[in-house]
This record gives C-alpha cells, structure tokens and sequence, in this order.
C-alpha cells in the first residue's frame, strides 16, 4: 500500500455543529487513498508549534478530493478551523488499512461522534456492491448531531443520544440491541466517548458498592498467608 506526501488545497470549510468542521482539501494526494477508514496525516503549520502532524479520519474521497470532518480540542485542530479556502496543506495520505471486506448481503455500519465519518465513505461503497446498509450514529445530544441527513439519503439511519434528546436514549449498542437487525456483518469504527465514560462509571460504582471484590469480614480481601494446612506447619516449626 503505497503512501504519499503532497500539498493539498482547501477548497471548501464549514461548521457543521459548534466546533465540528467539515473541510475539502484537493490535490494528488487523493488519489493514494484506496479504502473508506483510512486517514490522513495534516501538518497544521510551518512552525515548531505544534510540531506533529494530526491524524484525520477521512470521511469521503475520490481520485482529486477529499472529505475530513474534525473537532476543535486544542491548538493544532484549532489552527486548522481558521484556515481559508485557498491555503494549501501538506499531507500524508494511503495511511491505515481501511476497511477491505465488503462482499456481503446485508450490513450493519456504526459509529459514534467522530467515528460517524469513515461510516459515510463506507456506506456508499457497500451500497455501490449491491449492499443492503443500515447505520446507526451515537452523539452526546442533538446539538451534536452531525451528517444526519446525507446518510439518510442512503439508507435507514438510526440515532441514539445519551440525552435522548434525538434518537433513542443510549448509546449506538442500545439501538443494536433493541433492532435485532437481520445482517451479515457490522462495522465500527468507536464507540462515542461518553459511552466510554458509562464503561468506567459502572467500574467505579461496582468498586464503590465492593460487588464481588469484599470479603465478609472486611472491605478489601484480607492478605492472604497461605492455606490452614501450611500456617499450621509454620506455627509448629517457629515452636521449635
């Protein structure tokens, strides 16, 4: 899988959501690209600050363009939402394996948050193998909730919001498990990051509540000193 380096151009920038942007960069650099769920690798700036490249998933692609949605989360993807159309940047591109396995009837595509763009490119190329696709997209709440409608004009599109304020209460796994959709294989790309914040709450509580890590007697498992029979010996060698 080759890997290229090259200066693309920014042809168009917009906010989806509040500090979510949607960026079109053009250049040859698209045309190493060979698979929905690889990414691109942008150096934000010319200076020492910031000095790494950020790595970008890439949401849709075809010979010259392509499509990366991201979050501001600090200075370098801060910088990048104050480019212009116009400003060229240099990146590495035909980075990551991608998603290969497409021959199937019917499928499941998932992802959640900034998981939800790789889903898109995939999407139309399981639809263009003759692929029945369902996709279900996690956000935190509605306000977050981006590229609703373009995969709707693909193929049926669930949303799960952890405030329920959109979609079903929960997460994309809730929306799993209550459809029971009749498929052949899902794809994920990750879970959103509240729903790795429930993972770690439930840990914390079940610590908290000492389910299954107590003792009868104490809060915490005494130290164990060996079994009877060689506390036992030990007594009778230290009598000697």
């Amino acid at each position: 899988m080759a890997n290229y380096q090259g200066m693309m151009t920014i042809l168009s920038k917009k906010e989806l959501v509040k500090d979510v942007y949607e960026m079109i960069l053009e250049g040859e650099a698209a045309s190493y690209v060979t698979a929905p769920g690889q990414f691109i690798n942008i150096k934000i700036t010319d200076s020492l600050q910031p000095y790494l490249r950020r790595p970008m998933s890439i949401c849709d692609y075809d010979e010259s363009h392509i499509t990366i949605i991201f979050r501001v989360v600090g200075e370098g993807t801060q910088i990048l939402s104050k480019k212009e159309v116009g400003d060229q940047l240099d990146c590495l591109t035909g980075l990551g394996n991608g998603f290969i396995d497409l021959d199937h009837q019917s499928a499941v595509v998932i992802g959640g948050g900034l998981g939800v763009p790789p889903m898109y490119k995939l999407t139309k190329d399981l639809l263009a193998k003759g692929v029945k696709v369902t996709a279900i997209l996690g956000f935190n709440g509605q306000n977050d909730v981006f590229y609703k409608e373009e995969f709707e004009k693909l193929c049926p599109t669930y949303i799960a919001t952890m405030d329920g304020s959109l979609g079903m209460k929960g997460t994309v796994v809730d929306v799993l498990q209550q459809q029971r959709f009749d498929m052949d294989v899902y794809y994920v790309d990750h879970i959103s990051f509240l729903m790795d914040w429930k993972i770690i709450f439930q840990t914390v509580m079940t610590v908290l509540k000492r389910d299954g890590i107590s003792s009868e007697t104490a809060a915490t498992m005494e130290m164990f000193t060996g079994t009877a029979e060689n506390v036992d010996s030990s007594k009778k060698k230290s009598n000697r």
